[in-house]
Formats: C-alpha cells, sequence, structure tokens
C-alpha cells in the first residue's frame, strides 16, 4: 500500500461505516449465555461495555485468545504452548555512496529513481550473521528518504537467537541492537569505512510470529475440540492461518461465507 498497511483498516472502517466499528476497545472474556449466544465484556475509554451476538471471530494473538476464552473453553489453555519468539525491526538509512558497487543499480529501471540493485536479502545462519534479513525499502518505496539516501528495514531476533548469541535480542538495549545490525549491514552492503546510519526507527516485538514447532497439530486438534461445543465461534489469527499477511487475508475471506451460513441457521 503507497501509505502503508493502515490503509487496510481504514479501508475496512469507511465501508463498514463509523457506527459499526470500536476502536480503543480492548475485550477482557467472552462467554456463552443459556440461549446460545456470545457475551464479550470490554474494557473501553468509557468504561466496561458487553456486547451480545449470535457468532465471534477472535483473530488475537495465542496468547490473547487463551485469556479472552479460557472461562468458557479450557482447552485455550494448549494456545500458550505455541512459541513466539523476539523480533525487533531496525530501520536504517546510509548516504547511497556507502553501498557496494555490486549492489547499486547503475541505471533508472522499472520507472523509478536508480537505487539499490533488488528490494532485499534473507540472511542463512550459516553466514553467521545475526541479522535475519533486510528490506531495501527505497528501492520499494521512492521518495521515502532524502535524495543521496538509502533506507533499510531490517529484522533480527527470531527462534535460533537466544541459542545461538548471549545476551539474546530480547535483552539487548535499542542502541545495542543497532551496533549489531550496522555490523552485520556492513559486511554484506557497504563499503569499507562506511558510516553510522542514521536510526530512523527501533521496535520491539517481544511475542513476534508465531512458531508452527513439533506438537502444534496436537495443540490445535486439542483447541479444536473444545471449539466443537461452540457453534458460531470461529478462530483465527497468524497462528492459524499461517504467519503471512495474505494468508490472514485469505482465512478472512474463506471464513466470511460460514460465517453468514452459521447466522442464517442459528436462531
Amino acid at each position: 500500500f503507497r501509505k502503508g498497511p493502515q490503509t487496510l483498516p481504514k479501508t475496512v472502517r469507511e465501508r463498514l461505516g463509523e457506527e459499526r466499528v470500536r476502536t480503543g476497545w480492548a475485550v477482557e472474556s467472552i462467554q456463552k449465555n443459556g440461549d446460545g449466544r456470545y457475551k464479550a465484556e470490554f474494557s473501553t475509554p468509557d468504561g466496561k461495555k458487553t456486547v451480545v451476538a449470535r457468532s465471534v471471530a477472535v483473530t488475537s494473538p495465542a496468547h490473547a485468545t487463551r485469556t479472552i476464552l479460557e472461562g468458557m473453553v479450557p482447552e485455550v489453555a494448549r494456545l500458550d504452548d505455541i512459541h513466539y519468539p523476539t523480533v525487533t525491526s531496525v530501520t536504517v538509512a546510509y548516504p547511497k555512496e556507502a553501498f557496494k558497487d555490486s549492489v547499486r543499480r547503475e541505471r533508472d529501471i522499472l520507472g523509478g529513481k536508480k537505487g539499490l540493485f533488488g528490494f532485499g536479502n534473507l540472511i542463512p545462519r550459516s553466514m553467521n550473521v545475526r541479522t535475519l534479513g533486510t528490506i531495501w525499502s527505497s528501492s520499494l518505496f521512492p521518495d521515502r528518504v532524502p535524495e543521496g539516501y538509502e533506507m533499510l528495514l531490517n529484522y533480527i531476533g527470531g527462534a535460533r537467537d537466544p541459542l545461538k548469541y548471549s545476551p539474546p535480542i530480547a535483552d539487548l538495549s535499542d542502541e545495542e541492537v543497532v551496533e549489531v545490525v550496522h555490523g552485520d549491514v556492513s559486511k554484506i552492503l557497504l563499503k569499507p569505512g562506511a558510516p553510522a546510519p542514521k536510526v530512523l526507527g527501533v521496535r520491539k516485538w517481544p511475542r513476534a510470529i508465531p512458531q508452527y514447532n513439533k506438537g502444534y497439530a496436537a495443540i490445535r486438534a486439542e483447541v479444536d475440540e473444545g471449539l466443537a461445543r461452540c457453534p458460531g465461534l470461529f478462530l483465527g489469527g497468524n497462528y492459524v492461518s499461517g504467519v503471512a499477511f495474505g494468508d490472514c487475508v485469505q482465512w478472512g475471506v474463506d471464513t466470511a461465507p460460514m460465517v453468514e451460513e452459521y447466522l442464517k441457521q442459528s436462531p
């Protein structure tokens, strides 16, 4: 999206209408009423609120879903066994002349400005580089940085980081993380003697990407067994459909008709 991922939720809100969308509401629990409907308790800027619905789709992270549903579906306690490693995103900018000639475009392609040749790189652990990968943001999205600079979005951390490095990314300060990333980028993309980057942003995700580790299928099977007692309740999110953005969108496309069909059949 030209204006970033915020474009999607803003468009959804616009299509549904302001009166049907609530922001700043934190769901605390969902229970089943005696009539088969669901009662969701929310903490809102205006105090506690209750919403009653015939069907509910819960797309929060696994650990949050466990808290929300544990009073109704005890089996969701198993969701705590889905591991979410820490990942930190680091956005930096370097002067164009700091980059190796091998990664710089010599000519304008695809109607964009000259920049790095490609859109990013993934780094295998075998290279002994701690950073997981880098998106060459200004090559993908022109005019994101001043003339004469290239912007890089780096990701560092992941499931294997605590096994290979000490202290792990989760325990490093922002300054220490930037230092590690700069060292890694210098090895791969920069000329010797390249200056320190301009740091545009550092964000740490303590629980970033759910891992589909051994035992995941057993966790899902047990949770699904509990959900079978709750028709009209649908679980989604990247721990269900797949971690990619497109996978989550596809889950919504596939689930919407099921919700619609359930509502037609339920009183």
